[in-house]
């Protein structure tokens, strides 16, 4: 598989709106089915890292990790940034939203290192609906894996 935004276009992602602008629209665009859905890098995106992560402090606890660790988990060569799934899509990415952009503690814990990446709003959210949405999402860490050696930047177990 190709984790290019088109490569995974191709393999029925859809969407691919900014954060900024889901956020704005309360996910209106979102199915609210079971499925799949990823953060991508935007064309000509330029990743740099946030010393403190803005996110919310879930169970007291801060999302904030090194910059060195934040190097290290970063995977060249490849737009796909973080794999998530739900019986739910547009309530889980609701909540990523208003752990990340709110900064609210909420419970979404996965995927908080999105946040510590500047200008993460610009960040593109894609999704594919599917009933089996974890059988799915293991396959494409799998095969992330399997292609790239380590999972996606801020997917951090599977």
């Amino acid at each position: 598989m190709n984790f290019t935004r088109s490569g995974l276009a191709r393999a029925g992602y859809e969407g691919f709106r900014r954060i900024e602008d889901l956020h704005a629209s309360e996910c209106r665009d979102v199915p609210s089915e079971s499925g799949i859905y990823i953060v991508v890098l935007p064309e000509a995106f330029e990743v740099r890292f946030l010393d403190q992560s803005p996110a919310g402090h879930f169970n007291g606890k801060d999302p904030t990790r090194p910059r060195s660790f934040l190097e290290a988990r970063w995977v060249p060569d490849t737009d796909l940034l973080y794999v998530g799934s739900s019986k739910g899509m547009k309530e889980r990415i609701i909540k990523f939203l208003c752990f990340g952009v709110e900064r609210k503690p909420v419970a979404h814990w996965g995927g908080r290192l999105i946040w510590q990446i500047a200008d993460s709003c610009d960040l593109l959210i894609g999704w594919r609906q599917c009933n089996d949405h974890e059988t799915a999402e293991k396959k494409l860490l799998t095969d992330f894996e399997a292609t790239y050696g380590p999972l996606p930047f801020a997917n951090l177990r599977h």
